[in-house]
């Protein structure tokens, strides 16, 4: 039989650390910081409900840490109790960074956690097919982060990614990426999660038959990222579609715009 991930008990020290020692990790924690959530917490700070921060020594002669669980509550104590108070931590030695990752992702969330929070994580860990959606999307200078595609190729849509990924492959990934780059460019929405699931679903229901090169550019013509995101949710509103059909629905519009019927394309069943 074999045993589960962190099946064995991780060795630990509970002690009583200055704030002023502690670090958010710089890897293992969430993808976003709500600073209007730690602002709650630290309005509302109860000492009974913080519960232990969990934290491992930062190394060498250093005498910080880094916290792993708990950025939002170690933010309201520096803002509520300041840096010379003591809080309790769960300090782990010699714990590995993919165990660190372990043990986050397995903490119960006194945050519920998105996609979005959850994937540099998930990096560390290495998950699933998370390492080749990584690799894609750095070779075509984009990432995972929570900020708009105009600032530095910055994808939020997490699950819309790994969507695409799993309908065909890291070969259909690609395909959307690079179709969505070159009908969009560096537009904020060039990324968002419906012209993803969308264009993935034109691309599986039609494979071969879509000229990627000559819809591309009907697109970047026809209007911009955010109005098409607009009018695609405009037609859900009129005809019972889906969000992701209705881009799809709009795309194959765009497409046989022009074009001979025997070149036409079908819309989605």
């Amino acid at each position: 039989m074999t045993a589960k991930r962190n099946s064995a008990f991780l060795p630990y020290t509970t002690q009583w650390i200055l704030v002023r020692l502690l670090l958010p990790h710089p890897v293992v924690q969430r993808g976003t910081f709500s600073k209007k959530w730690g602002d709650s917490i630290a309005r509302n700070f109860d000492p009974e409900k913080f519960g232990v921060l969990e934290c491992v020594p930062v190394g060498g002669n250093s005498k910080k840490y880094h916290v792993f669980d708990g950025q939002h509550r170690l933010y309201a104590a520096k803002t509520y109790l300041g840096p010379d108070q003591l809080v309790p931590c769960r300090v782990y030695i010699n714990l590995p960074l993919e165990m660190q990752a372990d043990k986050f992702i397995g903490l119960d969330d006194r945050k519920k956690m998105t996609a979005l929070d959850k994937w540099p994580v998930r990096v560390v860990r290495k998950d699933g097919d998370v390492l080749e959606i990584q690799t894609i999307l750095r070779d075509r200078g984009l990432r995972i982060s929570n900020c708009g595609s105009k600032h530095g190729g910055n994808i939020r849509a997490v699950t819309a990614i790994e969507w695409a990924y799993r309908l065909g492959g890291a070969e259909l990934l690609a395909r959307v990426l690079d179709f969505l780059t070159a009908a969009y460019g560096d537009q904020e929405d060039t990324y968002h999660g419906c012209l993803i699931r969308g264009t993935a679903f034109l691309f599986g229901q039609h494979n071969g038959a879509v000229d990627d090169i000559a819809l591309a550019n009907k697109l970047s013509k026809h209007s911009t990222a955010a109005l098409f995101v607009g009018a695609s949710r405009d037609l859900t509103k009129v005809v019972n579609l889906s969000m992701q059909r209705a881009v799809c629905h709009k795309l194959v519009g765009i497409y046989n715009s022009g074009r001979r019927p025997a070149n036409h394309i079908a819309f989605p069943q």
